[in-house]
């Protein structure tokens, strides 16, 4: 069955040939580092894995200097087209391998 992430606020997704957990985290509901710290994004952000983090803004307090932010803008039904913004080393060079990755220089 299909559930909406909304009502889900953490999913962990995990990578089988590693087992290298990804935290998808929906802050849609959350209102401030209260509600932030009451499910436990602390934790997840101080495990050194990647988390990824819906409605960032409703956490914005909680949220470390160091990140690499991603916005989506939908062109059409099908396209989007994402503008990534790095702060910090870490990020700059995650941003770097992405774009290798994906545009070839």
């Amino acid at each position: 069955a299909v559930t909406s992430p909304t009502f889900t606020l953490i999913h962990e997704h995990r990578r089988p040939q590693d087992d290298q957990v990804l935290y998808h985290v929906d802050c849609y509901r959350l209102h401030g580092a209260e509600d932030a710290w009451n499910i436990g994004l602390d934790d997840l952000l101080a495990s050194g894995g990647p988390v990824v983090i819906e409605w960032p803004e409703n956490v914005q307090e909680m949220l470390p200097d160091e990140r690499l932010w991603i916005a989506f803008t939908i062109l059409d039904e099908t396209s989007r087209q994402l503008s990534l913004t790095a702060s910090g080393a870490r990020s700059r060079t995650l941003q770097n391998a992405l774009r290798q990755q994906n545009l070839g220089g």
